[in-house]
């Protein structure tokens, strides 16, 4: 029997949208509706999760919050974890997209391209390989303290989520992920097949942002 893992991107922020990069070393308020939260805790209230983890960023703490105080059962613990922090961007965190588009073009396309180089080290941001590994071993800790058919829940980052799922499925091809967005993976001994990806559905009329997903 095969276990999932929900993967949810943290609420829209002020960051996300004056069109600023977020990464771990910065935090911007959340500027996510009630009718949003409410969309997306309803969709979840569907299933039966065993655990819920967050990264250790307020945005996905207080996003993982707004979710599950809706429910009527919530879960005893919600772990805070580091291999579901945002990737680290360095000396861009708190730039803007546009700024960095017009002063570093060719970095800022690598960057949107998930593209590691020698150039993006050089600005401190980190490597992109090395974070999609830290969020999948995050991933695979968490399921393996899961019985077979049970579920976990991540609240977590746009960039991380979208590296790490890419590497527990064995592709490039995926595009970014949406606020609030769900992803399902399955896992059957040890391998992984997405179910879903980047569920936006269930949101409001208007909710979903255009090219936020660093």
């Amino acid at each position: 029997m095969s276990k999932e893992i929900f993967i949810v991107r943290h609420g829209k922020t002020a960051f996300n949208l004056a069109g600023k990069l977020q990464g771990q070393g910065v935090d911007s308020p959340l500027q996510t509706t009630g009718n949003e939260f409410d969309a997306v805790a309803n969709y979840l209230s569907q299933f039966a999760f065993a655990t819920v983890a967050t990264s250790q960023l307020p945005r996905a703490i207080t996003t993982a919050s707004e979710i599950v105080r809706r429910w009527p059962r919530q879960p005893h613990t919600m772990p805070q974890l580091a291999a579901f922090n945002e990737v680290s961007f360095g000396q861009w965190e708190g730039k803007q997209r546009q700024e960095l588009e017009k002063t570093a073009p060719a970095d800022f396309a690598l960057l949107k391209q998930r593209h590691f180089a020698p150039s993006l080290a050089a600005h401190g941001i980190e490597d992109f390989t090395a974070a999609g590994q830290r969020f999948a071993s995050g991933v695979r800790e968490l399921l393996g303290e899961l019985d077979e058919g049970e579920r976990a829940l991540v609240v977590s980052h746009g960039a991380v989520s979208h590296l790490g799922i890419q590497q527990l499925v064995g592709t490039t091809a995926l595009r970014g992920l949406g606020n609030l967005s769900t992803t399902v993976l399955v896992e059957d001994a040890g391998q992984f097949k997405i179910k879903h990806y980047n569920e936006t559905g269930y949101l409001p009329q208007g909710s979903v942002l255009p090219n936020t997903s660093l």
